[in-house]
């Protein structure tokens, strides 16, 4: 990111992780062979996955991000 910034004329001044439940939400419904799609005309994921097991994956998630290890990262990029 920092190349393509650099290239804009930008500079990065800061990244955060941003991951939550979703990410393990989605690999766990592909694992049984739910598309995404699919999984969209379920209410909730909690239906499939189960409240408690829905809220380890959001503390799970809330660890990694801390740990820069999320699966979504953001970036706040400057003029330089």
């Amino acid at each position: 990111m920092a190349l393509a910034a650099d290239i804009a004329g930008l500079r990065v001044e800061h990244t955060f992780d941003d991951s939550n439940s979703y990410q393990f939400i989605g690999s766990e419904a592909y694992r049984r062979d739910i598309s995404m799609a699919e999984l969209k005309s379920y209410r909730s994921p909690a239906r499939l996955f189960g409240i408690k097991r829905i809220w380890g994956w959001e503390k799970r998630a809330e660890w990694l991000n801390r740990q820069n290890r999320g699966d979504q990262t953001g970036f706040v990029l400057r003029v330089k």
